[in-house]
């Protein structure tokens, strides 16, 4: 299968692996792709969290598009901006920008739907390659009791899964004590990386609080 960024594999726990139909609302799929990308460029070196708050510490951008499209916005903000802040910024166009990315590599497709094909959705060209971040994270994660055997990114993805209302979809038949699993493998994530994950669970109780989700 091919290695998929963090944001690709978020949008295919998020999204039907025949119909591209998403599973979540606006907001949540908005925060959790936003977090994604703004994990990408943690794990690229590019921006750090500090104080809870996303700064620039490598002024050379990404190569690729959409990181480099989001990192241009940190870096160019005047202001040092809260990672709660970036992730209600950028989770008005994440998703957008994830579709487009996954388009231009041939991942999906874009299909008119809805009522008079007014909206749009992006069923997957290959199902087995929709389907293996799903099925990895449930196949593994549970499998796996010490934090070393997990890859960072498979622990930030389950973290993003687990905050933004994935975890029925993605480990249905796994152990009761599975969630408390994700939990420790989060608490164990570097700080930058486990503030994107809290804030981003956060974001999604607040959502709810005021009826948003």
């Amino acid at each position: 299968m091919p290695a998929l960024l963090l944001a690709d594999d978020f949008w295919f726990c998020a999204h039907d692996d025949v119909s591209g139909r998403c599973r979540l609302g606006p907001r949540a799929v908005g925060s959790g792709l936003a977090a994604a990308l703004l994990a990408e460029l943690v794990l690229a070196g590019g921006v750090d969290i500090e104080n809870g708050e996303v700064v620039v510490v490598e002024n050379r951008p990404p190569g690729e598009d959409v990181a480099r499209a989001v990192f241009s916005e940190v870096a160019g903000e005047r202001e040092v901006r809260a990672v709660r802040e970036w992730l209600r910024y950028l989770g008005h166009h994440a998703y957008a920008r994830v579709a487009h990315r996954l388009l231009r590599a041939g991942l999906v497709r874009s299909r008119s739907a809805g009522f008079l094909g007014r909206s749009t959705v992006y069923p997957p060209v290959d199902v087995n390659v929709a389907a293996w971040p799903r099925a990895r994270l449930g196949l593994s994660v549970p499998g796996r009791p010490r934090w070393a055997d997990v890859p960072i990114h498979d622990v930030v993805l389950s973290g993003l899964v687990v905050a933004t209302g994935l975890y029925p979809v993605v480990f249905p038949d796994a152990p009761a004590s599975t969630r408390d699993h994700v939990d420790g493998l989060v608490a164990r994530l570097p700080r930058p990386l486990r503030a994107l994950v809290v804030d981003t669970d956060t974001a999604m109780g607040v959502a709810v609080l005021h009826h948003r989700i």
